[in-house]
């Protein structure tokens, strides 16, 4: 998704957020995942490192949080949720990779 797409979803999102499905083996609940304009820039830090227990409590409201945590969600229910989310709203999670060039560094004169 480009940074102009992004951005549409973002203004076309409903201002709460997107109702997506938490699936597991424990329950099933429904919690409110507001738009990624919205999330904390550690949010973004925590799902590209996996840590999807952070992520949920830095954007979710506390109520949708404890929902989260009583699910217990494995990593494929993670996937599942995530997907979900992806086709409410268009929206990518965003994986993002390290440029190639983003480690090198820079002649000085």
């Amino acid at each position: 998704m480009t940074s102009l797409e992004s951005v549409q979803a973002d203004a076309t999102a409903p201002p709460d957020g997107v109702v997506v499905p938490l699936v597991t083996d424990e329950a099933k609940v429904e919690v409110t995942v507001p738009p990624p304009g919205r999330w904390k820039t550690r949010a973004n830090r925590a799902l590209r490192e996996g840590d999807f227990d952070a992520w949920a409590e830095l954007v979710l409201s506390p109520d949708d949080y404890d929902a989260w945590v009583d699910a217990d969600p494995t990593n494929d229910d993670v996937e599942a949720f995530f997907a979900a989310w992806q086709d409410a709203t268009g929206e990518s999670r965003g994986k993002s990779s390290r440029s190639r060039n983003g480690s090198k560094g820079t002649a000085r004169q």
